[in-house]
């Protein structure tokens, strides 16, 4: 944007894409946006930006328009990731351009960013369908694991891997979307504006200034964990997952062992869980910059865990929460009270029989 005008609003959006041959730059003109049954365009909003489906020329694709101006560097950073990518860069993240002058909206242009149409759907969205089917959990589980050695074998990082931009694809593929923060070698000297979602970063991520390829390690292993742990434990999703997390909560990451959901994945009856909640627990006490370090490094130290692992002694699980060290006492109270209560009852009858 070259004035002092106000950024596009929705509406202004809206507007623009109600004809997208007239406001869109290029083959992006032939953009077709999926429209409700009031034939009304729908955006999905994201964090940084409006998200548009629809099709260009038969081909699904999504539409991503900013809700404010982009920084400059983020323009730099798609064009060397799409140089990079035609290198070989990974198969795992979904394919994209950026339109400098994309859009006329709000009397302006602005730039827009177009990317493959993945069909599918989020790993949020798919764990809340499968999370009771112990064998589709253990493909996941050893398919992100795959996935994870994959990037790192590339020398990539997503850089926010978190439920909603983790997809499974309509060939049952994972895939990865939103690439604002990916870090690869053309872009170490480009560090991104933001850090990546609360509920999947470390404690010291948005406050630490460390960058690097292996920025991925934290959020991979909270991913992981959150799949095993459904494995033998389904009930935990109906009891910490809600719409901005799988299970884990960024006030979990900074008080591990120390909140219900560590007592619950401490306990777990299968070995691996353990084990990968004690690593986890692990990168929650150490600082940022000795988990994802600063310098990039030629041998990547994100690992992935092995799909059988020995038999291990379970880490000492954390003093059960209040409430459930109370629920003995509560219950004695109530026997008693139910004592008390039925003597009383036998003393009115033996006194009414008397008087009878």
């Amino acid at each position: 944007m070259t004035d002092n005008r106000p950024w596009p609003s929705l509406d202004d959006y809206l507007t623009a894409l109600w004809r997208p041959t007239q406001s869109l730059a290029g083959r992006l003109g032939k953009f077709v946006p999926v429209r409700d049954a009031d034939d009304t365009v729908q955006p999905v909003p994201g964090q940084s930006a409006y998200v548009f489906y629809g099709e260009i020329e038969g081909e699904p694709t999504v539409l991503r328009c900013f809700r404010r101006p982009p920084a400059p560097s983020l323009r730099k950073r798609y064009q060397r990731l799409s140089r990079y990518a035609k290198d070989g860069g990974c198969p795992a993240f979904a394919s994209f351009r950026w339109w400098d002058d994309g859009l006329s909206a709000g009397g302006q242009q602005v730039p827009v960013l177009s990317m493959e149409d993945l069909g599918g759907r989020s790993l949020r969205l798919h764990l809340d369908e499968i999370r009771t089917d112990q064998e589709r959990l253990e493909s996941l589980a050893s398919g992100w694991q795959a996935l994870t050695a994959e990037l790192s074998a590339r020398r990539l990082a997503h850089g926010d891997l978190q439920q909603d931009n983790i997809w499974i694809d309509r060939d049952d593929r994972l895939r990865l979307v939103d690439l604002d923060g990916v870090w690869a070698p053309p872009l170490s000297d480009l560090p991104p504006d933001e850090y990546g979602h609360e509920n999947f970063q470390h404690p010291q991520r948005v406050s630490s200034d460390c960058w690097g390829e292996d920025v991925d390690r934290f959020s991979a292993l909270v991913v992981l964990v959150c799949i095993r742990a459904l494995i033998h434990d389904p009930a935990l999703w109906d009891e910490y997952h809600a719409d901005e997390n799988l299970l884990f909560r960024a006030d979990d990451l900074a008080r591990s062992m120390a909140t219900p959901l560590w007592f619950r994945l401490a306990s777990n009856r299968d070995a691996q869980v353990r084990d990968l909640t004690a690593e986890l627990h692990q990168l929650c006490q150490a600082a940022f910059a000795t988990v994802s370090p600063k310098s990039v490094r030629t041998v990547p130290t994100v690992r992935t865990v092995p799909a059988a692992r020995p038999q291990a002694a379970p880490p000492a699980p954390p003093a059960p929460p209040a409430t459930a060290a109370a629920a003995p006492r509560r219950r004695r109270r109530s026997v008693l009270a139910f004592a008390v209560l039925a003597a009383l009852i036998g003393l009115v009858v033996l006194l009414l029989v008397a008087t009878a």
